[in-house]
């Protein structure tokens, strides 16, 4: 889940710093909070300056009325509210477009990483925590000679069609059939089962869902490439 753009601000219950340091520890940019944090400033600055101008609008717009009431001309001043609400108007689209971009930019920094989380940038220095085997077993597995790999297993059983997949989603594209979707529908059971068992509660989300919504389950950088998308053709 990305970051809300109110963490940035620490008179809005964010820390910056804490931000900083976490996007330190990633290996990602750190300017990238400063500015999206002067962005925030320079975003409330145009909603206060369209609340001064829809002021003005009402201030010529109580004139106008009075003007009628006596009767007289208020030309001048219908003109001064068309040229205010065209600012208006034109500010709050600039408002918009700048705040679309503002957080956009701000969905690229990463969550908080954890205080007890080893820092790693790469995959060669990342810490083990610990490790399990079965009962028996030793650190390095005893070859087992004549055991398939599990795609063979499931090629010679007809059950997965790995052509046809890579041809639809590309490399590691897999089509499931017969006994690889009873396979794969019994796995899911027991999964549910297991976590029901745990006191989990299970929900099942639309199958639709809004972009805004959908880009808070990921980052935004990383949105085009988790997000699944029907064939162009």
């Amino acid at each position: 889940m990305t970051l809300d753009i109110l963490h940035f601000i620490d008179n809005k219950g964010g820390n910056a710093e804490e931000i900083r340091e976490s996007q330190r520890k990633r290996g990602h940019s750190v300017e990238i909070v400063d500015q999206v944090i002067q962005m925030y400033a320079d975003w409330v600055k145009m909603d206060y300056d369209i609340n001064i101008l829809n002021r003005q609008i009402n201030a010529v717009q109580k004139d106008i009325g009075a003007k009628k009431k006596a009767k007289e001309n208020a030309d001048e001043l219908v003109a001064q509210k068309k040229e205010l609400d065209a600012q208006v108007a034109t500010k709050k689209q600039e408002t918009k477009e700048f705040e679309q971009k503002m957080r956009q930019i701000a969905g690229t920094v990463g969550n908080i990483v954890g205080k007890a989380v080893p820092v790693s940038v790469t995959e060669d220095d990342n810490v083990t925590l610990r490790t399990w085997f079965p009962a028996g077993e030793t650190e390095e597995p005893p070859a087992r000679p004549g055991i398939m790999p599990h795609h063979e297993v499931l090629l010679r059983l007809d059950a997965m069609d790995l052509d046809r997949g890579a041809k639809i989603a590309g490399h590691r594209g897999y089509y499931l059939t017969n006994d690889g979707i009873d396979l794969n529908q019994a796995l899911i059971s027991y999964g549910l089962d297991f976590l029901r068992k745990k006191q989990y509660k299970k929900i099942q989300p639309p199958f639709m869902m809004n972009k805004d919504v959908m880009a808070k389950t990921a980052q935004l950088d990383q949105f085009d490439e988790e997000l699944y998308k029907a064939s162009p053709s």
